[in-house]
């Protein structure tokens, strides 16, 4: 969520289609630069137009507060019946990521995992059917 939180208009890159996270886990803060998928490339567009968003702007995109997040996905979990967190849409990324057949260091570069042990777990976790795998080879 850190990484989200941390976005600025001046990290999208709309005319390549690209956006820079910055990962602050490690000692030293790393940028890593992944696609931007077009659903989310049109409604940032729409927003930065509708609110006037200047594109070079080092102001953060989402101004807030890790705890604001949390606070409002458990006041969500009460309407909704059953939990969410906000690791919850990293997960569900890397799940469907998977499920699409996006090759695994490919999803490790764009989840930011310095080892592709860590990513392999989303491969468990969907219980893909990896028989067409061995059927394609030649």
């Amino acid at each position: 969520m850190d990484e989200a939180l941390s976005i600025r208009p001046i990290d999208i890159h709309l005319d390549i289609n690209t956006i820079d996270l910055i990962t602050s886990k490690r000692s030293r803060p790393v940028i890593r630069t992944i696609p931007l998928h077009r659903d989310p490339k049109d409604a940032m567009m729409s927003y930065f137009i509708e609110f006037h968003i200047d594109m070079k702007s080092r102001e953060r995109i989402f101004p807030m507060k890790r705890q604001a997040i949390d606070l409002y996905l458990k006041r969500m979990q009460r309407d909704l019946k059953f939990k969410i967190h906000a690791h919850k849409f990293r997960h569900t990324f890397g799940v469907k990521t998977i499920m699409n057949h996006v090759p695994l260091s490919v999803l490790q570069e764009w989840l930011g995992h310095s080892s592709i042990f860590t990513t392999s777990i989303y491969t468990q976790i969907t219980g893909m059917d990896t028989s067409q795998f061995m059927e394609n080879m030649r």
